[in-house]
């Protein structure tokens, strides 16, 4: 009950960037709650590309707890494909966000890996 009104006040909020703050807080209840789906498809509405990649890191952490690697090797590189959307100054942020679910996911070689040169 407390989950459906919270979301519906988010979508109802004009200010894009204090409703994509709130659809990821809501986002990280239904991961804490193991429920996947939703909080993928709350993460999905989110539009601030900073909010959105740390949405995604977020429940990519999440899955990467319960033995859920595959849908969270999908969503970090989902995360990675916004970086160069996100202003320069909060870009060190989502990265690093990214680089800690990869080691969580013991894909250290990913973090040193060619190409990373995209991110300079």
């Amino acid at each position: 009950m407390y989950l459906k009104k919270a979301d519906e006040v988010a979508d109802s909020e004009p200010e894009e960037d204090r409703r994509s703050s709130a659809q990821e807080k809501i986002a990280c209840v239904y991961a804490d709650l193991k429920e996947w789906e939703r909080a993928r498809e709350i993460v999905n509405k989110i539009k601030n590309p900073f909010d959105k990649s740390f949405g995604l890191c977020m429940l990519a952490h999440a899955l990467v707890a319960s033995a859920q690697n595959d849908l969270a090797s999908q969503l970090v590189r989902e995360a990675e494909t916004l970086v160069d959307t996100i202003e320069p100054p909060h870009q060190a942020g989502v990265l690093d966000d990214i680089a800690k679910v990869y080691i969580s996911l013991g894909d250290c070689e990913r973090l040193t890996k060619p190409g990373e040169e995209q991110y300079r």
